[in-house]
């Protein structure tokens, strides 16, 4: 049964919307609002291609550089580097349980799809409740599963990198786009010619409509 534990710690208050704040990235905590997140393996990005990429966006606007940083760093994701363990249909389905145990009460899934290295998914919190406390919640209780089934694949003891990333969905426009570059990004990988192909993909029935 997927619980609240952490291996990590977290704020008292965690458990409670914060709005607008920031750790490594950029995140917004609202509830009601529709949420892109994606989160990736410990061992998909190396250390040296984040050093790469901070030290070539360093004269750039913060604001600009966090948004050009995720687009470098998504791409570079695509490529499968890593164990992209993900791929392996019993770590696929730990992945997908874990998001429908709460689904319909914590928050709705609108769409999802698990890549070799990484995750996208299209939530909408419900009234009360704390998106960093849910993604962790999914990362624990999936990460210690997982560790034990893959040991190789974590990186010093962690199977999911540590931080994540968020971005609401501004307007019907923007949803559908959303949508779609859930669709699309196994396509967009080369791991299929259509997203229907992919067996790790949904899109819900709350997914026709913003």
């Amino acid at each position: 049964m997927l619980h609240d534990d952490s291996s990590e710690s977290q704020d008292s208050d965690s458990r409670s919307p914060k709005g607008s704040y920031r750790r490594s990235l950029p995140h917004i905590d609202v509830p009601g609002l529709y949420q892109f997140i994606t989160y990736r393996l410990a061992d998909s990005i190396p250390k040296s291609m984040h050093l790469e990429i901070k030290a070539e966006l360093r004269t750039i606007p913060p604001g600009r550089a966090d948004r050009e940083r995720r687009r470098r760093l998504e791409e570079f994701l695509d490529h499968g580097h890593g164990s992209g363990i993900l791929k392996d249909l019993r770590a696929a389905e730990c992945v997908i349980e874990a998001w429908k145990h709460f689904d319909g009460q914590r928050y709705d899934l609108i769409a999802w799809v698990v890549m070799p290295t990484h995750v996208h998914l299209i939530v909408r919190l419900s009234a009360g409740q704390s998106l960093p406390a849910i993604v962790q919640s999914w990362k624990s209780y999936t990460g210690k599963r997982l560790k034990a089934m893959f040991p190789t694949a974590c990186v010093r003891g962690e199977f999911w990198f540590r931080e994540y990333w968020d971005r609401y969905i501004r307007d019907e426009k923007h949803f559908h786009a959303s949508i779609d570059y859930i669709r699309k990004n196994p396509v967009k990988a080369g791991l299929v010619k259509s997203p229907e192909q992919w067996p790790y993909l949904c899109v819900t029935d709350k997914g026709s409509s913003f």
